[in-house]
């Protein structure tokens, strides 16, 4: 890729671990997914161009409110063969790729930083607040203040 930034979500083969690079955004953030002895390498399996370019896209910008029209140009592919693709390669579809990365960007602003809603939805590329919370809520189960109490209350007092 011109820029460097491969992307691999799939193991081709059980142990085969492909580097990536680390500033890539959307690798950093799919968690589980990244072997534990080494953050450095993500599992190879991704092969499709046009869902590389979507992803290094959504890397780039998900914290502002982009939609579904926007990741299809980035990626250079119709609507639909990018829908397909991402499905098939990812096993869901972009606009619930870009909700996870942002709710995860979110979370770890909730345990780092004490700040206004408003200004958590803005930074996590949410429109409004109400979205922001919806979203958060549905994934959580939890309000976003009150993921964050508890996330503080685990993390603050030493394990017995």
């Amino acid at each position: 890729m011109p820029n460097g930034t491969l992307f691999h979500t799939q193991p081709a083969s059980p142990g085969a671990w492909v580097p990536f690079n680390r500033n890539h955004q959307a690798a950093r953030e799919l968690g589980p997914r990244v072997a534990p002895s080494d953050l450095s390498r993500m599992p190879a399996g991704v092969q499709h161009r046009g869902v590389n370019r979507s992803l290094a896209f959504i890397d780039q910008n998900f914290h502002r409110p982009i939609g579904l029209l926007e990741v299809v140009k980035a990626s250079g592919m119709s609507r639909r063969g990018l829908l397909k693709a991402f499905n098939r390669h990812l096993g869901m579809a972009p606009a619930s790729f870009l909700r996870q990365i942002r709710l995860k960007h979110a979370k770890r602003l909730l345990a780092e930083h004490n700040i206004r809603l408003c200004e958590l939805a803005r930074r996590c590329g949410y429109r409004s607040v109400n979205s922001f919370c919806v979203a958060f809520q549905r994934e959580m189960r939890l309000a976003p203040k009150q993921y964050q109490r508890r996330y503080l209350l685990a993390h603050s007092f030493p394990y017995r």
